[in-house]
């Protein structure tokens, strides 16, 4: 799961306490990262909401995920998720239909055709 921090998630830890360079050495996160998610400008990973719920409720008193509720909002299942189309084999697939190369050219037989420079 994908968290974006509470509008309110520098007073709640506040309120409670812990100072953001605190938390993030208490809950190991780095604390320029924490400071991004504070703002609004980052979201977290799961595993990183955890944490930091985990040392805010150690400090407010309550369990692990009324701090998460309290925190932070669900944005996303998983990180990088698209929705666009891919053919059989898993390449992304152009508006066109025909997929997307990744730059390198191959000979119609599937090995890589390679340019020799001064021959």
């Amino acid at each position: 799961m994908i968290y974006q921090a509470a509008e309110d998630f520098a007073i709640l830890l506040e309120r409670a306490g812990l100072t953001q360079a605190e938390t993030a050495a208490q809950a190991q996160v780095n604390r320029h990262n924490l400071a991004h998610v504070a703002a609004g400008r980052r979201n977290v990973s799961g595993a990183s909401a955890a944490r930091i719920a985990s040392v805010y409720a150690a400090r407010a008193g309550l369990t692990q995920a009324d701090a998460l509720a309290q925190l932070f909002v669900a944005v996303r299942e998983r990180k990088n998720t698209t929705d666009r189309p891919r053919d059989a084999s898993g390449r992304f697939v152009k508006a066109g239909g025909e997929a997307e190369t990744t730059g390198s050219s191959q000979t119609a037989g599937g090995e890589r055709a390679t340019a020799r420079k001064g021959t």
